[in-house]
């Protein structure tokens, strides 16, 4: 889900859209209120309304909710620490669903800080984790904390939400999660990063594209070799949708073709931890009817640094 606000020039109106188009492949992006751009203020109310509007798709029935197990929310910023946006929809859906079925247990809630690849870091938590039926969103309000004074990385980041329902034992379940992997290495040259919210975010470009291309392939084929899989076994590639150029390096540095890359950094931007489920949520509203047995690897590399990658497996 992405807000409707969409602008297709830069943060920073000095900056020309062909000069952003040609650097990054973005032509638009959205942000969820004009009024918040660069002014690092955390919206914490915007945050939990654009997440309802996400859950919306879920249609989510009082039965639903008796039988969640788990909310993992991951994000970027802003942090609110107490209540937590898990713990905030844990109260909201009590309420909306108190006169009727009555849940059976309390709902497991965790909120990470993790960009880029804060998917892949929430995906391997829930594979430890007993559940049968979870929640994984990713509300990524960025737009108030781009430093306006770096046209490198002010013209990247939109704002979006997205949101998973896994249900490990239901047959009608779109995708299994076959295998999910994730570490950190260090940054020694603080190449990119997201501060607090006195702060803003920092990236040197060069050298980020440089460090982070070998680690996409290496991460790609880590998983792959663990899972005594070749890449003709992959059907699509997931990547972060970071920028169009370390898109396009990662995937033919790995081998795939460009009709197997799912990315939709064009008309969205780059909207960190949630990037690769509203990449995912747009192929597949192309792509309603993908066959039994279709793979799909999603990679990512981000600020920490950290890298990972996981591989679904079409169920249906």
């Amino acid at each position: 889900m992405i807000p409707e606000n969409v602008r297709p020039e830069d943060f920073n109106s000095e900056t020309a859209d062909s000069w952003i188009q040609e650097r990054t492949g973005i032509s638009k992006r959205s942000i969820a209120s004009r009024s918040l751009v660069g002014t690092r203020t955390a919206p914490i109310e915007t945050e939990f309304q654009l997440t309802l509007e996400a859950l919306q798709s879920f249609q989510v029935t009082s039965n639903d909710w008796a039988n969640l197990d788990a909310i993992i929310v991951v994000k970027s910023g802003p942090i609110q620490y107490s209540p937590s946006l898990s713990q905030k929809l844990v109260q909201h859906f009590t309420e909306k669903f108190s006169f009727e079925t009555p849940k059976k247990s309390g709902v497991f809630t965790l909120d990470l800080f993790q960009p880029s690849t804060g998917i892949l870091a929430a995906l391997k938590v829930m594979m430890g984790l007993p559940f049968k039926n979870a929640w994984l969103i990713t509300p990524e309000i960025l737009s108030p904390f781009v430093n306006l004074k770096d046209p490198a990385s002010a013209i990247l980041f939109g704002d979006g939400v997205g949101a998973l329902w896994l249900n490990r034992t239901s047959q009608n379940s779109l995708f299994q999660i076959k295998d999910v992997d994730f570490e950190s290495m260090p940054d020694t040259k603080k190449v990119l990063g997201f501060l607090d919210t006195n702060e803003s975010s920092y990236m040197k470009g060069p050298e980020l594209f440089r460090k982070i291309i070998p680690e996409f392939k290496r991460s790609s084929q880590k998983i792959l070799a663990k899972n005594q899989f070749s890449l003709h076994d992959i059907n699509y590639y997931l990547p972060h949708q970071a920028n169009a150029r370390i898109i396009e390096r990662a995937a033919s540095s790995i081998g795939f073709e460009s009709k197997q890359v799912i990315t939709n950094i064009k008309n969205v931007g780059n909207t960190a931890s949630a990037s690769m489920i509203i990449a995912l949520d747009h192929f597949l509203q192309s792509h309603p009817k993908l066959k039994k047995g279709t793979k799909i690897l999603m990679n990512a590399c981000g600020s920490g640094l950290t890298s990972g990658a996981a591989i679904l497996e079409v169920m249906e």
